[in-house]
Formats: C-alpha cells, structure tokens, sequence
C-alpha cells in the first residue's frame, strides 16, 4: 500500500505528524533562518554546531527556505575548497519583490548591515507571535 504525504500547515512529508512535529520543526526552522539570515557563509556542520540542530534537519530547513511557503528565500550553494571533496556552504540572501511593468520580478538583496542583523535576531527571538510574523513581512518586503 502506498503512503500518503500528510500536508497540514507548512510542514509535509510521509513521516509527518502534526501534533508530534509542528512545535519541534517550527523551532528548528527559526532557529537556522534567524542563524542564516546575516547572509554569512556556513557549512552544514557549522549550521548544526551553532544550532544543535542534525546535519540532515539543517539541509530540509534549508530547503524549505527556498519554498513560497516558507518566504521564498534565495539560498546559495558553493564549493568550500576543492569541489572534489564534496565540502558546501550555503547563505540565505532575502527576496525583494519588485513589481515591474513585465508584472512581479524576484529580485535579491545580498545583504543585511550587521545593525539590521542583531536588530531582527533580537526582535525575532523576543518577539510575539505576532511581531514574529509581522517581522518576517517586512523582511520579505525589503
């Protein structure tokens, strides 16, 4: 019998409990994008150094970033050294909608002052709910 992939709120996947997942993969993706958000380079195992979070976690959240769903987030993937040891490193780099006259038009701010940076790290990890999303908004606007 085949599986169904379970879709409830922004999370999804075979594996997918809502009620045992949601509180535990909503903290972890806040905690690798408000870590990434400064725009800076990092290799997975220096993502889940800073964050506890497991390699294979960090790589999803990374992934989800990227999704509409999740603020459709730029995130850039290079060699660390040489290519042949198979060493990456990723940034988050925000998106700036721009309505054009050819419609919407995605564009990239690169990044972030560090004043901004520890203004939304305390602001995100201080925050309401509310403040928290009202928050992700405005970044997703600049």
């Amino acid at each position: 019998m085949a599986q169904t992939m379970t879709t409830v709120g922004p999370f999804d996947g075979d594996d997918y409990e809502p009620d045992d997942d949601d509180g535990r993969l909503t903290k972890q993706h806040e905690r690798i994008k408000v870590l990434m958000l400064d725009g800076e380079w990092r290799t997975l195992a220096e993502i889940e150094e800073v964050t506890g979070d497991p390699g294979a976690s960090v790589s999803a959240q990374l992934r989800h970033l990227r999704k509409s769903r999740f603020g459709s987030y730029v995130v850039e993937k290079r060699a660390r050294g040489d290519r042949v040891f198979g060493l990456f490193e990723y940034r988050l780099l925000c998106p700036l909608v721009v309505d054009g006259s050819e419609g919407v038009e995605l564009q990239v701010q690169k990044r972030f002052t560090d004043d901004e940076v520890q203004l939304f790290r305390s602001l995100w990890l201080k925050g309401t709910e509310s403040e928290r999303r009202a928050l992700e908004k405005a970044i997703q606007r600049r």
